[in-house]
């Protein structure tokens, strides 16, 4: 049985969200629209050639919501090989997908921001064979709009409120340095503990990431947050049973937190305790007004789980009736096939 990262569960959901449209600008256009988030290189960009290279491939982007749709805001999307020092910009200006042609082989980041969101990067290897590739990212907010405790001390908030800044622009080495800050003067803050775990959780450092986690709960109990991503980290590393342990607690805190009822029906499922899976999903797609698509894909896993075939078929196909797109991701196409053939007793969740 694989081992399943939460955070990246149904990420194929996601790859062919966007619409049909496809648009990029060249750094030059950009750098004239947005001129002060887009300075033109110096020197040749050999990730932007304008004539076709032997071996070049495709590079597709597609961002969407929290929910799954396609994210309709304008999102920068920046492309970057480190060994070249080369960059290119696209952007979802006119759709959710940026396309980036005739990139080379090589090691590139693809990092995604938009104003209000956390800056996402995920890392991808293009080889010096020719063919298209698709990468989704998600953005999500968050961390930056939590309620600080208010009684945070000025310099401590203050070097706090620089570390979430930080981490919504994407820098999570910079975060920690400013947490690390607040912490000197507040380690016995939870959140100051939680923001310290989730900025050393994108550095991957999860160990440490959990004892700062772990410590945000022993301050305070109730932090539902920390309750999270302390059992997605352990979820991470195999440990069911201590996820689960953390994050029952988490759906009685915050019984309105859909993301809490998804991560422990994730526990459950991993635990093949399915009865309960099947609870927790119901909670977290009735929390969230049935608007994530997470838990829905979650909960027909869990019924083929528990034989309940017809009931996983009726809610992949409501999926798919409202969400078009999603028919055509393998992930939901074999979900169907083993509802369809009567197959799937051993399946994991995508």
């Amino acid at each position: 049985m694989q081992t399943v990262d939460k955070k990246q569960n149904w990420t194929a959901v996601a790859v062919l969200v966007c619409g049909a449209s496809l648009f990029i600008m060249s750094i030059h256009a950009q750098s004239q629209r947005y001129p002060n988030r887009f300075p033109n290189p110096s020197g040749p960009n050999p990730l932007a050639q304008s004539s076709p290279t032997a071996g070049a491939s495709s590079i597709s982007v597609c961002v969407v919501d929290e929910e799954g749709f396609p994210f309709r805001e304008l999102a920068i999307v920046k492309l970057s090989d480190g060994a070249s020092q080369t960059v290119l910009w696209g952007s979802t200006a006119l759709s959710s997908e940026a396309k980036f042609n005739n990139v080379v082989a090589g090691q590139y980041t693809v990092e995604v921001s938009a104003d209000g969101f956390q800056t996402q990067q995920e890392g991808l290897t293009v080889t010096g064979i020719s063919q298209p590739y698709r990468i989704a990212i998600t953005l999500r907010r968050g961390i930056t709009a939590m309620r600080l405790d208010q009684i945070l001390a000025p310099r401590a908030r203050k070097e706090t409120e620089k570390g979430i800044a930080a981490l919504k622009q994407g820098n999570a080495a910079q975060a920690q340095k400013h947490f690390e800050t607040a912490y000197k003067l507040a380690p016995g803050n939870a959140d100051v503990n939680y923001l310290m775990g989730i900025a050393l959780e994108k550095e991957k450092d999860p160990t440490t990431a959990e004892d700062y986690l772990g410590r945000a709960i022993s301050f305070n109990p109730q932090h539902t947050g920390a309750r999270i991503e302390l059992g997605n980290l352990r979820l991470q590393r195999g440990a069911v049973d201590a996820a689960i342990t953390v994050l029952e607690p988490a759906v009685l805190a915050s019984p309105k937190s859909w993301p809490a009822h998804e991560s422990l029906a994730m526990a459950y499922f991993r635990a093949q305790d399915f009865e309960k899976a099947r609870e927790q999903t119901e909670l977290a797609i009735r929390e969230s007004k049935r608007a994530a698509v997470e838990p829905q894909l979650l909960l027909a896993e869990v019924l083929i789980k528990l034989d309940r075939r017809p009931e996983a078929l009726r809610i992949v196909q409501s999926l798919v009736n409202q969400r078009p797109y999603l028919g055509s991701l393998p992930g939901v196409r074999e979900v169907l096939e083993d509802i369809q053939a009567n197959k799937g007793a051993d399946r994991e969740p995508q």
